[in-house]
Order: structure tokens, then C-alpha cells, then sequence
């Protein structure tokens, strides 16, 4: 998408309304922008990120568990952020967009493996940027069902590629402590995976294939 092809795509209430029914006051909007976004091009996008009720989803180490956060003060809601890409792409716009820097910053504490398996998570603990929204949601809005609302979409497309010849995809974590990996794993890949409680040994032992750091 291009710089200057900033628009915003309305959910509807209905889905995400509290239990008693979707409010008028309420507005569920996603911002949608291009990968760079500087403030000057993008006012609104600023001021989103100035706001003391904004939280970004990204789990670097001064994010706060989402768990821990309180009910918006004043009732109003929070504005909740997500970087949707690859999580590469994720990174890239996190560190190339200082609008990213201002708000607080929220991590996922969950045991939800993934649904998303007709792709390759990164570990067993990876969710896509639709779980990672249905937790978050759930999270803040003390609403645990969310989750499984917001998935059912996700579930039914990868049941549908299941029917038509994809394959259920392990995480890579998963592979290669079994053995399973068949690709080149450089060295510095495995400090990731230190991070996730996996020791380099371990997976040095299990891989078929490790590369030097370059």
C-alpha cells in the first residue's frame, strides 16, 4: 500500500458489542496506512499515538503484560494498535516509524497455540495478527469469548485449504528440536529461539544444518 493510501475500515458493532448490545457511542474503527508513516503525512495518525488511552501490541522489553492493564480511566476506551505484516515487516515498521515509540506498549501473556496452521509460526506460542487482536480484545475487554468469535473466520479458512491439498505447517521451533528442519539455521537465528526458553545446544543438537553468523 502507498504512502498516501490511508484509509479506515469500519467493523461492525454488532461483533465486537458488550454483552447488553453494541452502544451508538461506541466506534469500532481499524486505521489502515501504509508501512511508513511519518507524522507530518499523517496527522491523525500522530495525534492516534499521542493519546495517553493508546496501546501498541508489541512485545519488547518495556511492553506490559495486557493483563495487567487497567480499565480505561474515565470510561473512555482504548485505542489498541497492531502492526500487520510478517514479523519482520512487524519489526521493520516498529523501528523505522518514531510515531510507534510514543504510546505504552502491551505484550500477549497467553497459552493459545495458534490456529493459523496452514503457516509456519516462528513457535508454538506465534499467533497471527487476528489471534493476536481476538486475545488482546479479550484482554481488555475482560471478555474471554472474543477469542473464539474472532478465530472461527481464521479456523474455517484453513479448514477449507486443508480440504483442497494444504499441509498442517508445525512451528519452526517445533521442527527443529525434532529434527524436522531441513533448512540452513544460521547462529544468531538461535538467540531468538534462547528468548522462548530453548537453549542453543539443544537446538544446535537437532538441526540438520547450521550456518555461521555472517
Amino acid at each position: 500500500m502507498a504512502e498516501d493510501e490511508a484509509k479506515s475500515v469500519e467493523i461492525p458493532k454488532e461483533i465486537l458489542a458488550p454483552p447488553d448490545g453494541p452502544r451508538e457511542d461506541m466506534n469500532y474503527n481499524v486505521l489502515v496506512c501504509g508501512i511508513s508513516m511519518p507524522s507530518l503525512i499523517f496527522p491523525k495518525v500522530a495525534e492516534l499515538m499521542k493519546s495517553p488511552n493508546t496501546l501498541l501490541l508489541y512485545p519488547d522489553s518495556e511492553a506490559e503484560d495486557i493483563e495487567a492493564i487497567p480499565q480505561a480511566p474515565g470510561g473512555q476506551p482504548y485505542n489498541l494498535v497492531l502492526l500487520d505484516g510478517t514479523w519482520g515487516q512487524a519489526k521493520g515498521m516498529f523501528l523505522h516509524n518514531e510515531v510507534f515509540s510514543w504510546p505504552k506498549k502491551v505484550k500477549l501473556n497467553h497459552s493459545t497455540k495458534s490456529k493459523f496452521v496452514i503457516r509456519t509460526q516462528p513457535n508454538d506460542m506465534s499467533l497471527s495478527t487476528l489471534e493476536s487482536t481476538a486475545v488482546a480484545l479479550a484482554a481488555l475487554e475482560r471478555r474471554p469469548e472474543i477469542v473464539d468469535i474472532l478465530s472461527r473466520p481464521l479456523e474455517a479458512l484453513c479448514d477449507f485449504q486443508l480440504q483442497h491439498g494444504a499441509c498442517k505447517h508445525d512451528s519452526k521451533v517445533y521442527k527443529i528440536e525434532n529434527g524436522l528442519w531441513n533448512k540452513t539455521l544460521k547462529k544468531k537465528y538461535l538467540k531468538k529461539f534462547e528468548k522462548d526458553g530453548q537453549t542453543v545446544n539443544s537446538l544446535i543438537d537437532s538441526s540438520n544444518s547450521i550456518e555461521p553468523s555472517s
